[in-house]
């Protein structure tokens, strides 16, 4: 049984996952701070080693899965930026852009990937300097070469993107995160260029000490949040919970650590085949990219013990 202490909306709730999934939560006295009881995060190793790539082309941004294969972009200044791809074995290989559209990446802070009418397609988000713009880049069959698709001016300014169906030929519906607001998007899967409205799904908290915000991730019904300490040893991943429209809840589930005693930087997270995660980090002069098996097994706990506890209702 494990017993861990959130702050939520004012006030921190207790959390006991039971061997048979159920979830009982009891209100406890409110912090003045409105930030996470510290003593409530649950400290994970790093994970195992998928590959690695030198950083002499720029530190690694976002990253995104599909079949088992990572896309991910790197950065140097924000704006020579290089897109490529690994396998599970970590071979990996670059995927060519043009100059200018290098340069439009920017910082490339995350990066999430759908099938569009056949077509493989990056959907990519700046983060620091075009802030309300989602890029979208369609792949050749031999994924060799990345072109630009369609330009999106969001109404508000977003720092991470996930998608919550990228498969289907249904609207993609994108979650963009900025700071501790979370936006939701809904664009079509041929759509062009254009301006698009975002609506307000609610607020994240703040863990103490987390200083740089990184990555997002949904998965079933769950929102995966990404912070890094301001001395880039430690990170901080959030599991929310997100009702049928999209919307936070309320529910901080869990709260995790990882970090190393050097620089140890995870920038974004994904996963495939449900049970394993992985995420990509900045560290020591490498670029790279880990399978951690212990954050998986955490975060499909908590998936069983929220169906487990819609079952009973």
């Amino acid at each position: 049984m494990k017993n861990t202490v959130k702050k939520i909306a004012g006030f921190a709730m207790a959390f006991t996952l039971l061997g048979t999934g159920t979830v009982v939560t009891k209100k406890i006295s409110p912090e003045s701070d409105n930030t996470i009881v510290a003593s409530a995060i649950t400290s994970i190793g790093t994970g195992s080693q998928i590959g690695q790539i030198s950083n002499k082309n720029g530190g690694i941004q976002g990253m995104g899965m599909y079949n088992n294969v990572f896309y991910f972009v790197t950065q140097k200044n924000n704006s020579n930026c290089k897109l490529y791809r690994m396998n599970m074995n970590g071979n990996t290989s670059e995927i060519s852009l043009s100059k200018s559209d290098s340069q439009l990446i920017g910082h490339g802070n995350d990066l999430c990937v759908a099938k569009c009418n056949g077509k493989l397609c990056l959907f990519v988000v700046d983060g620091q300097n075009n802030k309300n713009i989602l890029l979208k880049y369609e792949l050749n069959s031999a994924q060799t070469k990345a072109t630009l698709a369609a330009k999106y001016q969001l109404d508000k300014n977003v720092s991470a993107v996930t998608l919550v169906n990228p498969d289907g030929n249904n609207n993609l519906k994108f979650i963009f995160r900025n700071e501790r607001n979370i936006f939701t998007a809904e664009i079509g899967r041929n759509e062009s260029s254009g301006k698009k409205k975002t609506t307000n799904s609610g607020n994240i908290q703040l863990e103490r000490g987390a200083a740089v915000s990184q990555g997002i991730c949904y998965y079933k019904d769950l929102l995966i949040v990404l912070y890094t300490d301001s001395n880039y040893k430690y990170n901080y991943i959030q599991v929310y919970r997100m009702n049928s429209n999209l919307k936070i809840d309320g529910y901080l589930l869990d709260s995790f650590k990882i970090g190393k005693n050097s620089k140890f930087e995870i920038e974004s997270i994904d996963y495939s085949n449900g049970n394993n995660w992985y995420y990509n980090t900045n560290e020591n002069g490498y670029c790279r990219l880990y399978l951690n098996t212990s954050l998986g097994n955490a975060i499909n706990r908590i998936v069983e013990a929220r169906y487990y506890e819609m079952s009973r209702r």
